[in-house]
């Protein structure tokens, strides 16, 4: 390792250890052992000789050692010549974000521990232990890429997964997300409102009494169930996809981290509150929350593709008078013989005389239940329920009861699911066409028409139940027609016809969070209005973006999008008049309630977005076209996470 490695490596050890140290300065009261005097302690450059003041002060000038160590970092950084432009701007970033947080920490003793700045305190450690990571990986990487960070045998053929790619930052999102729930819970005092466990209290889940603080703890708790089934996910993801080792070990370790948090947590509350294990528990967060990054991280390298992750199951080859049969299954490295191949997706392509393969019967469960679930779009379904959440906490008058809450959330995963998988039946042939959809079973015949409808319609039909009688059936209604404009108008009726496709079809999409306003309240509004009008705006440049770098694909498939009919000069015009216009739209929701956390993410989200379409607009590259995509992304949740922010903040 080079000192320069070994000087970012430490920081980010030493970060580490900060954030126990301010759990522990938190836990054991010493938050104001130096009053509310910084950077002196009660008026002296030193402590006085007291337990609170010492702990106090050790915390501040651990906190300066490492700003020292950062700014050491980011020097040598930017003066070496090995080192690329990102490396130096992550360790810019690091080096600013400890100044945030020394202010942050300043105003924390200046306003006498409120709980938002600690909140925003705990936020700002793990943006900033995140960026000492990051630019400690880099740094390794600009020297000479480590041999743990991909699959051995590099010159072999490596593949990139971009689809893990989203599930794994998907996961880290979470993840500092439930961070940040834990530290508001906390800091407000509502970390043993629930003082059982798992029910919250008299053997209730939600108890017939609840206050502020029992919603907030119920909250958290949400939010942990939440993160530990995203986790898992993203082992499975990972368990069964071409990633790299590094990837899966990291995946691994975090299902292990989040087992002990979850033990940790229901330690706390059975133990009354134990001091220590709150320091243990914030300890074990970040940890999780360093190793998620990790993972999100190192999905983006490029994988050695690997041997099937579950169990073999060996073929059964019988002879075939001498025809030559081809086929397609999975085997151990041991089963390959004479006249087998590999290709890159790790299956063994048959190809030899006297032999054919009972192909049907080595399909396992685990697998056709996985090409159901594909026809779903759990990409496309995550997003949609994010928008519906936050329709419901944007409309609700405080907190939405958790029964209301997964009701709604059960509604909208089927119907989303179901018109998804009854787009997949009907687009099933020109999916084949396409490089990103070719792999559904719809379009492979590892699903069968008739099964996909079927499948599409009964989650439709179960989702309008759930909705009318479990929530209302204003919900079910918009939830249908949204579904049925989707299936409908979009893909029967616009998809193939007019390059305005997205446009027209665009409202079916931005029915999720008036469906989660009408759970929410009953009525609709003009704020429900606007926020289906964000989406609505939204969708056109963050489709054509996905359409400018697949135009060959809608081309081949006989798709009239923008680029294809257009051309790629006026697909770029409109994608920065629809950025602009979604700017505007967005902005008007301050007339109707929300204030200045919302204005303040709205005015940055958007800011970022037109600049990524003007840059677009002004040197087209596909580069610029996927940074716009992949940002439209984190810009729809962010922006609806403002929403809530602002509104549960300055409730």
């Amino acid at each position: 390792m080079t000192r320069l490695y070994r000087l970012a490596v430490l920081s980010a050890v030493s970060t580490y250890l900060l954030i126990i140290l301010g759990g522990i300065t938190r836990v054991s009261g010493s938050g104001l052992g130096c009053e509310d005097d910084w950077p002196l302690c009660q008026g002296k450059p030193y402590p006085p000789l007291n337990t609170l003041a010492i702990i106090e002060y050790l915390h501040r000038t651990v906190a300066a050692y490492i700003g020292v160590l950062v700014l050491a970092v980011a020097i040598a950084t930017w003066v070496s010549p090995a080192t690329r432009k990102r490396t130096k701007l992550m360790a810019a970033g690091a080096f600013g974000l400890v100044i945030v947080q020394a202010l942050l920490g300043a105003a924390t003793v200046w306003r006498e521990l409120p709980a938002s700045i600690v909140t925003a305190h705990l936020g700002t450690a793990m943006l900033f232990f995140a960026s000492t990571l990051l630019t400690a990986y880099w740094i390794a990487l600009d020297r000479g890429e480590p041999a743990w960070l991909v699959a051995a045998g590099r010159d072999k053929g490596l593949v990139e997964d971009r689809r893990f790619s989203m599930i794994a930052g998907a996961g880290a999102l979470v993840t500092f997300l439930l961070i940040l729930s834990g530290g508001a819970t906390s800091t407000s005092g509502a970390a043993l409102a629930c003082w059982e466990w798992p029910t919250c209290g008299g053997g209730q889940i939600v108890p017939d009494r609840t206050s502020k603080y029992t919603w907030i703890n119920l909250s958290h708790r949400t939010a942990a169930i939440i993160g530990t089934v995203t986790i898992g996910i993203v082992l499975y993801a990972a368990l069964r996809r071409p990633v790299t080792r590094a990837a899966r070990r990291l995946a691994k370790g975090a299902a292990a981290i989040i087992g002990v948090q979850v033990l940790l947590g229901a330690a706390y509350v059975v133990s009354d509150g134990s001091p220590w294990l709150s320091a243990a528990h914030l300890g074990t967060a970040t940890l999780l929350w360093a190793t998620m990054l990790g993972v999100a991280v190192v999905a983006r390298r490029p994988a050695e593709v690997e041997w099937s992750p579950v169990p073999w199951r060996r073929a059964a080859l019988r002879p075939a008078g001498g025809a030559a049969a081809e086929s397609v299954l999975r085997m151990s490295p041991a089963e390959v013989g004479p006249g087998l191949t590999v290709d890159r997706s790790g299956a063994v392509a048959i190809a030899t005389p006297g032999l054919a393969v009972r192909g049907p019967d080595l399909r396992r469960a685990g697998e056709v239940v996985s090409d159901y679930v594909t026809l779903m779009k759990p990409g496309i379904l995550s997003l949609l329920l994010a928008t519906t959440l936050g329709g419901m906490l944007v409309a609700a008058e405080g907190l939405p009861s958790l029964g209301l809450v997964l009701a709604t959330m059960l509604g909208g995963i089927l119907s989303a699911g179901g018109a998804n998988v009854l787009n997949c039946y009907i687009d099933r042939d020109i999916d084949q066409l396409m490089h990103r959809t070719k792999k559904r079973g719809t379009a492979t015949g590892r699903i069968s028409p008739r099964a996909a409808l079927l499948f599409g319609l009964t989650l439709t039909v179960a989702s309008v139940l759930v909705f009318g009688l479990l929530v209302n059936w204003l919900a079910a209604g918009l939830a249908l027609a949204g579904s049925v404009y989707y299936v409908l108008v979009y893909t029967r009726l616009l998809k193939r016809r007019t390059p305005q496709n997205i446009v027209i079809g665009g409202a079916a999409g931005a029915m999720p969070p008036v469906v989660g306003w009408a759970a929410a309240t009953g009525h609709l509004s003009v704020a429900a209005v606007l926020l289906f009008a964000i989406i609505y705006y939204w969708t056109p440049p963050h489709f054509w973006a996905l359409a400018l770098l697949k135009q060959g694909e809608y081309g081949r498939a006989a798709v009239p999008m923008l680029p294809v009919v257009a051309g790629e000069g006026e697909t770029r015009r409109q994608v920065l008049l629809y950025s602009v216009l979604l700017a505007a739209v967005s902005l008007l929701l301050v007339a109707f309630g929300l204030s200045w956390i919302y204005l303040v993410g709205a005015l940055a989200l958007n800011g970022i977005f037109v600049g990524f379409a003007v840059q677009l607009y002004r040197a087209p590259s596909k580069r610029l076209a996927r940074q716009l995509f992949f940002f439209s992304l984190w810009y729809l949740a962010l922006i609806f996470a403002a929403m809530v922010a602002d509104r549960l903040v300055l409730a």
